[in-house]
């Protein structure tokens, strides 16, 4: 963070995220003061002796001391402070949460409580990992690694975890305990549920039923699920009034399929329209990346007049969205320009940053092996950016 902390450019390292967020993951014991910083492991035996505060651990009360006093927080690295330091658009910049809005370290309840379930799922899409793909894990298992990022590995942790079912993982005490300190936070707005696939969940739309008494209820889904198990789980849930689905998607046909690896866009739509058939309410949850942004102006007008909520995609670095070649960059701003995308000038500007050999080199790399291990054709893409990769 030297570096950080000389760059003039980035004089303030407050965001208020800290102080309204929650994200606990069920399975690997492990708290986020958001949805994107690096995870931290939950100490159960501290949780136990303090009831009621999981959203004031030494950890995170340490994070917002850094906060407050405008300094850079470490586990923020890779969603913000790099991205900023390179010009690109970053979390807290697209969802504004630079100004100050608290001033103590102490907050008795997160105004959004986000509960990760587990890994369990069938997708390996391209910008995501073993943190949230069982499928991903397996793949790394069965072939080995990509890079020597730790995303890209397997480790004892990760096969000890493939070993628990899931009925194990919701009956082992871990889990119970952590439930039963969830359910005391009395969140003030949201609490929102993910995966791995929720929808392939056992008991999901009791645990659902449950939370959406009291609280509004978002739940991500990437429909990576059979229509007759998702039409199923669908008709379980109650208290609709309360739930929003939240529809992870940003490309069409075969660039849905390519970055979506593990469902088909006829799944996709068949699972969609049951969505509308047993009228809920929904939107779109879309990861902006290199590898996801050449399909995404057709995908913003065909699902024109529906509400997507952005992602960028900044770990690793290199599916940062800036990672082209400028045949690309200028072919994607055209199609941008053209669209009626609302954020788009923040995503052209990202797009415009410079891009470094380095981030080349590694895309390659991956990009090449993604393809090559799922027997996917890369002339799906431009060919200026197949030969760019390349060195050709």
């Amino acid at each position: 963070l030297g570096k950080l902390m000389a760059d003039s450019a980035l004089q303030d390292f407050y965001c208020s995220e800290k102080f309204t967020w929650l994200s606990v993951d069920l399975e690997k014991r492990q708290s986020y003061s958001c949805c994107a910083v690096k995870p931290h492991a939950i100490d159960l035996g501290w949780v136990k002796n303090n009831p009621g505060q999981l959203f004031n651990t030494p950890h995170l009360i340490e994070e917002r001391q850094t906060m407050l006093a405008r300094q850079p927080v470490a586990s923020c690295q890779g969603p913000c402070w790099e991205p900023e330091r390179q010009n690109i658009t970053s979390r807290r910049m697209l969802y504004s949460t630079q100004e100050k809005l608290f001033n103590s370290t102490q907050v008795s309840a997160p105004e959004n409580l986000h509960i990760m379930l587990g890994s369990t799922c069938n997708m390996t899409c391209s910008y995501c990992c073993k943190q949230y793909s069982s499928a991903w894990t397996r793949d790394l298992q069965e072939n080995g690694p990509y890079t020597d990022q730790d995303r890209f590995k397997i480790f004892p942790i990760d096969k000890i975890l493939t070993k628990i079912s899931q009925t194990e993982h919701q009956t082992s005490v871990g889990y119970l305990s952590l439930v039963e300190e969830i359910e005391s936070l009395h969140t003030t707005d949201c609490v929102y549920l993910t995966g791995g696939e929720t929808f392939l969940y056992n008991n999901f739309a009791e645990f659902v039923n449950r939370i959406s008494v009291n609280n509004r209820v978002k739940i991500f889904t990437g429909m990576g699920v059979n229509p007759t198990r998702f039409k199923s789980q669908l008709s379980k849930l109650i208290n609709r009034d309360r739930i929003t689905l939240i529809v992870s998607a940003e490309n069409c046909n075969d660039l849905y399929e390519f970055n979506r690896f593990g469902n088909t866009w006829q799944n996709f739509n068949t699972n969609l329209a049951e969505i509308e058939n047993q009228e809920f309410d929904w939107y779109f949850s879309s990861v902006i990346s290199n590898l996801t942004i050449f399909g995404f102006a057709e995908f913003a007008k065909q699902f024109e007049g529906r509400y997507i909520k952005y992602e960028f995609c900044s770990d690793p670095d290199f599916l940062n969205v800036n990672v082209l070649d400028d045949a690309s960059k200028d072919h994607v701003i055209g199609k941008l320009n053209n669209s009626n995308i609302d954020f788009k000038d923040k995503l052209i500007s990202s797009i415009e940053a410079a891009t470094t050999e380095q981030h080349r080199d590694q895309l390659s790399l991956y990009l090449t092996e993604f393809a090559r291990r799922r027997k996917l054709n890369l002339n799906i893409y431009p060919s200026t950016f197949v030969q760019w990769l390349t060195h050709a």
